[in-house]
C-alpha cells in the first residue's frame, strides 16, 4: 500500500469485451503512481480472462473477484476503500473511457475540493458528442441532484479518501428509485462541509447503455475502439477538445435561446407572483380580522356560558322548591279525599237522614225563618 497517488475503481459484471478496452485506455494515464482496482461483482470466466491478460501487461491492475452483492456491488466498493490509503479516488464504468489526463486533472482539482467531476460529456446513439451543463459548485445544481432525476454519472466521479471516510455511510446498497451513482453524489452533497466542483476539462467520455439498447456487443466494441484510437494521438485529443468546445457553445446557445424564448413568460410569471403576493397580503388581513372577530365571539360566549351556569343553578333551586310544593299539594289532596270520605260516611247515617227530613217539614222551616227574622 501507498499513501500517495490515486486509486481508479472499475466496477464490472458482464461487459468483458468492453472492459478490455477500458483497461487498455486506463494504462495510458499520465500519472504513474496509480492503482487500478477492478471490482468483479459476480463476473464470469470471460471477465476473469480479460483481467488476467491486462494484469500481465500492467501490474498496477488489481482484481477483486467477488460474488454478486447489492444492486451493483456497492458493498464491495466500500470494502476496497476501507483498505486503501491512496488519497485520491476516481471511478469509471466498464463501458466508458477516461482520457489520459483525467487522473492528473481531478488530482489538481481535489487539492481545494472534496468532490470533483469533469465536464459531463457523452456520445449519443448516433455518435454525436454532447456536453451537459452540470455545475456542482452551484447551489441550484446541488438541489437538482438531490431530487429523483439523475444528472450525474459514476464515470469521472472523484473524491478524496479523507472526505469519503467522513461520510455517514459510504457505499451501501442503493434503495429503489435511485441510481447507484446518484445516491453517492447525494450523500456527499448533503454534507455542509463538502466542497464540490466541476472541472473545466472533459476527461471522462460516457457511452450510455440506455441509448444503445439496439446495439450488439460487436457494434459497441467497434464504437469504443474507434474512440480509443482517436484519443491515442495528440491531434485526436486536440480535435476532441475543439468538439467539446463547440458542443459547450451549442449548449450555452441553446440555454440562451431558451431564456429569450421564455423571457416574456418569466416576466408574466413575475407579475403574477407580485399580484399573488398582494392578494396574499389582503387575504392575510382578512384572516387577521376574522381571527379578531372569532376571539371577540369567544369572549362573549364565555360570558354567556357563565351567565347560563348561574341561571341553571337558580332553575335547579326553583325546581327543588316546586318539587317540594308538589309533595305538599299531594299530601293536601290526600287529606281532602280522606275528609270527604268521612263526611260521606256521616251523611249516610240514620240520624242525619232524619234531621234532613225534619228540616224539610214546613212548620220547621217557618220556625227557622222566624228565628232568623228575630235576630
Amino acid at each position: 500500500m501507498t499513501d500517495s497517488g490515486a486509486l481508479v475503481i472499475v466496477p464490472t459484471h458482464d461487459h468483458a469485451r468492453l472492459l478490455a478496452l477500458v483497461l487498455a485506455q486506463l494504462t495510458r494515464q499520465t500519472v504513474d503512481d496509480l492503482e487500478i482496482a477492478v471490482i468483479g461483482d459476480g463476473v464470469g470466466d470471460d471477465t476473469r480472462d480479460v483481467v488476467s491478460d491486462a494484469r500481465r501487461n500492467d501490474p498496477r491492475i488489481v482484481f477483486h473477484d467477488l460474488p454478486k452483492a447489492g444492486r451493483t456491488g456497492e458493498p464491495h466498493r466500500h470494502a476496497v476503500l476501507s483498505e486503501t490509503t491512496r488519497p485520491v479516488v476516481t471511478y469509471v464504468c466498464d463501458d466508458d473511457l477516461l482520457l489520459a489526463d483525467h487522473v492528473a486533472e481531478v488530482t489538481a482539482a481535489l487539492r481545494h475540493a472534496d468532490l470533483a467531476v469533469p465536464r459531463p460529456t457523452l456520445i449519443d446513439a448516433q455518435g454525436a458528442l454532447q456536453v451537459e451543463s452540470v455545475e456542482l459548485a452551484d447551489d441550484e445544481w446541488r438541489r437538482l441532484i438531490a431530487g429523483t432525476r439523475s444528472y450525474v454519472s459514476l464515470s469521472g466521479l472523484s473524491h478524496t479518501l479523507e472526505a469519503y471516510r467522513r461520510l455517514p455511510h459510504g457505499w451501501r446498497v442503493t434503495p429503489p428509485g435511485f441510481h447507484t451513482d446518484q445516491w453517492m453524489y447525494q450523500q456527499f452533497l448533503a454534507q455542509p462541509w463538502c466542497r464540490a466542483v466541476t472541472t473545466s476539462s472533459a476527461t471522462a467520455l460516457r457511452f450510455p447503455s440506455v441509448m444503445r439498447g439496439g446495439m450488439t456487443d460487436d457494434e459497441r466494441e467497434v464504437e469504443l475502439a474507434r474512440w480509443m484510437e482517436r484519443l491515442s494521438t495528440s491531434d485526436g485529443v486536440r480535435e476532441f477538445g475543439v468538439d467539446v468546445a463547440r458542443a459547450s457553445w451549442s449548449d450555452a446557445m441553446r440555454w440562451r435561446a431558451w431564456s429569450f424564448t421564455h423571457a416574456a413568460e418569466l416576466d408574466a410569471a413575475r407579475v403574477n407572483a407580485i399580484d399573488a403576493h398582494r392578494a396574499l397580503g389582503e387575504v392575510r388581513a382578512q384572516l387577521d380580522a376574522t381571527v379578531a372577530d372569532a376571539r371577540r365571539v369567544e369572549q362573549e360566549l364565555a360570558v354567556a356560558v357563565e351567565e347560563s351556569s348561574d341561571r341553571l343553578a337558580e332553575l335547579a333551586v326553583l325546581r327543588e322548591h316546586y318539587e317540594a310544593m308538589g309533595v305538599e299539594a299531594a299530601m293536601a289532596r290526600a287529606k281532602r279525599d280522606e275528609l270527604a270520605e268521612e263526611l260521606a260516611a256521616v251523611r249516610s247515617t240514620r240520624t242525619m237522614r232524619l234531621r234532613r227530613r225534619l228540616l224539610e217539614l214546613r212548620p220547621v222551616e217557618m220556625l227557622r225563618a222566624r228565628r232568623r227574622g228575630a235576630r
